[in-house]
């Protein structure tokens, strides 16, 4: 006689798109992780094509690919797209919102990688290995959340939430950890050279010698602040994922 089973509880959109997996999903769960993010896109380009009209639209659109392709980034896309007529507002939100779109791909899909011959079975490695530690520790938890956050303050060319996203799967971080720490890191970066690109159009007007003396005064303290930050970041991610002894002197 075989004994009765408990059915197992359907999975529920949090556990779908929270820990970026396929096992277990529903039909509709994977129709969702497909149009989602080319939902995103639509809906912003409708956004941007009532807001500026259809040739401001095209351009964004170009914007956006640009975007991904290095030397492009953060801090040459804003500035381009508000000498084109866009808002510092609407600039900050279409990178936000491209590298949400690439982060959502790249945590809901990373899975796939899991069947490659080899190389897949060192994924798995990495993601248990340091998955388990983080998600186990809600400490562990925030500080990746934190990391991620600051990594996106630089602007680097291209996607920095591409990459981010790739390497916090790769050591085991939840979907929802990787894409909120990255949407809000993209956001405030860009928000930020939105608001250096306006205040120095406007001393450009009064003068030249202004703005140089703007630059480089932001440009020092950017530097001195970030650093200062993100080597305490590093430090307390070492510690806390063991990558490092606390008894290490360094």
């Amino acid at each position: 006689m075989v004994a009765n089973r408990e059915p197992k509880p359907p999975k529920t959109w949090k556990e779908s798109l929270g820990t970026g997996k396929l096992d277990g999903d529903h039909w509709y769960h994977i129709l969702v992780k497909m149009f989602l993010p080319a939902g995103i896109y639509a809906a912003f380009y409708g956004s941007v094509y009532l807001f500026y009209g259809a040739s401001m639209a095209s351009r964004w659109a170009e914007l956006t690919v640009l975007f991904l392709v290095p030397p492009m980034g953060t801090a040459t896309i804003v500035p381009l797209g508000m000498s084109d007529g866009f808002g510092g507002l609407t600039m900050a939100l279409t990178v936000t919102m491209v590298d949400l779109i690439l982060s959502m791909w790249i945590c809901w899909w990373f899975v796939i990688l899991h069947k490659i011959p080899l190389i897949g079975k060192v994924f798995i490695w990495m993601e248990e290995k340091a998955g388990k530690k983080i998600n186990e520790n809600p400490t562990y938890k925030t500080a990746s959340w934190w990391v991620i956050f600051s990594a996106l303050l630089i602007p680097i060319q291209g996607s920095g939430g591409m990459n981010m996203s790739i390497i916090g799967k790769l050591i085991g971080l939840r979907a929802d950890t990787v894409i909120t720490a990255v949407a809000a890191g993209s956001f405030t970066i860009a928000i930020m050279v939105a608001f250096m690109v306006k205040v120095g159009y406007e001393l450009y007007q009064q003068s030249p010698y202004l703005l140089i003396l703007f630059i480089i005064i932001t440009i020092q303290a950017i530097l001195i602040i970030y650093m200062i930050y993100r080597w305490i970041m590093v430090k307390l991610w070492e510690k806390e994922t063991g990558l490092v002894s606390e008894d290490d002197p360094a």
